[in-house]
């Protein structure tokens, strides 16, 4: 019963791993609010030109919520785009989703 158990997670966790790979993001804010993260994106929507025409997502962080974007192909793209950001004066950094982490598109809610 344990090997048919552990088996069963295993193939969950390789779906899972196929619908949501793991992939480079740019954290650009954060909300304790589920209802309130289309809003926190808009706003550094509004702050950066760089994100305009860029969609957010979000996922579960503890006990808050990241807000990113992406994804990005590599690493140092997306660390470019943390630099573009910077020179328009909004604070980010790179984030890399585990295997099967749930991303949500902020206007899907």
């Amino acid at each position: 019963a344990e090997k048919k158990e552990a088996a069963a997670k295993a193939a969950a966790e390789k779906k899972a791993a196929r619908s949501e790979p793991q992939r480079i993001w740019v954290q650009v804010s954060s909300g304790a609010n589920e209802g309130d993260l289309l809003k926190a994106w808009k706003a550094v929507q509004g702050r950066a030109s760089a994100l305009a025409g860029r969609r957010g997502y979000s996922t579960p962080l503890r006990a808050t919520n990241r807000v990113v974007t992406g994804p990005f192909k590599t690493e140092a793209e997306a660390r470019a785009f943390v630099n573009t950001l910077t020179k328009q004066g909004l604070s980010s950094f790179t984030f890399t989703s585990a295997p099967g982490q749930k991303m949500t598109r902020l206007d899907e809610r």
